[in-house]
């Protein structure tokens, strides 16, 4: 009994520890990629999702040659999947094999990513570690488009 409560209580602390250092990974990341005076990075999201307008056809083609699972998870994760067509983005679902309406509504209104993460791989059917994968995957992909690009 006292092995296994201490087996429990050692992985929840490397859990904890390791959490702790990728959230310190990720803000030396953002100083280091923020330039700045100007709009933070929440505010340039906020501008771009508050946009009316569409993905250019060179963007739609790159995203449309990457593999469908990974497609969602990236648009989904980013919210630029409001920027694609209705169209392209229901046959994208469909080729997946996703259940509509994807994005779920309960992981648009989520605000804690984990459980966001949670919704979106239970939605899809697979693990949190490989939809962590997909994401680290697809950053240099992300930055290829020109949508993220744009001067806003």
């Amino acid at each position: 009994m006292v092995a296994r409560f201490w087996k429990l209580t050692s992985n929840l602390y490397k859990d904890d520890w390791r959490l702790r250092q990728k959230r310190r990974a990720h803000l030396i990341e953002m100083a280091i990629e923020y330039p700045g005076p100007g709009p933070t990075p929440d505010e340039i999201v906020m501008q771009r999702l508050d946009s009316d307008q569409r993905m250019g056809a060179a963007d739609l083609q790159r995203i449309n040659d990457w593999p469908p699972r990974q497609r969602l998870l990236l648009l989904a994760l980013t919210g630029w999947w409001r920027f694609v067509p209705d169209e392209r983005w229901s046959e994208w679902i469909e080729e997946c094999g996703a259940d509509k309406p994807f994005p779920p509504r309960q992981f648009l209104l989520e605000e804690d990513q984990i459980v966001r993460n949670e919704i979106l791989s239970n939605h899809l059917g697979i693990s949190r570690n490989m939809l962590s994968q997909s994401l680290c995957r697809g950053k240099k992909l992300l930055l290829e488009l020109d949508w993220g690009k744009r001067d806003w």
